[in-house]
C-alpha cells in the first residue's frame, strides 16, 4: 500500500511559469508520455499534426534533460 501525497502528475503543469498555451501543450504531453491519452486524442486536442506532436514531445524531453544535467557546486 502505497502513502504519502498522490502526485498531480499531468496537472503540475499548470503551476510551471509559461503562457497558458504551453502549459496547455505540456500537460498534454504528459498524458501521452503517462499514457492516459493517446497521440492521436492529442493531436486532436492540440489541432496539430502527428509529425508536429512528435517534434513538439522530442522538444519537451530535450529540454527536460538539459534542464536536469549535472552543474558544478557553489556560486
Amino acid at each position: 500500500m502505497a502513502r504519502g501525497r498522490r502526485t498531480l502528475g499531468p496537472k503540475k503543469a499548470g503551476r510551471m511559469d509559461g503562457s497558458d498555451e504551453a502549459k496547455r501543450r505540456l500537460k498534454v504531453i504528459l498524458e501521452v508520455i503517462a499514457e492516459k491519452r493517446t497521440v492521436k486524442s492529442a493531436c486532436e486536442e492540440l489541432g496539430i499534426s502527428e509529425a508536429r506532436y512528435h517534434e513538439l514531445e522530442w522538444v519537451a524531453l530535450q529540454s527536460a534533460v538539459e534542464g536536469l544535467e549535472p552543474r558544478p557546486a557553489g556560486r
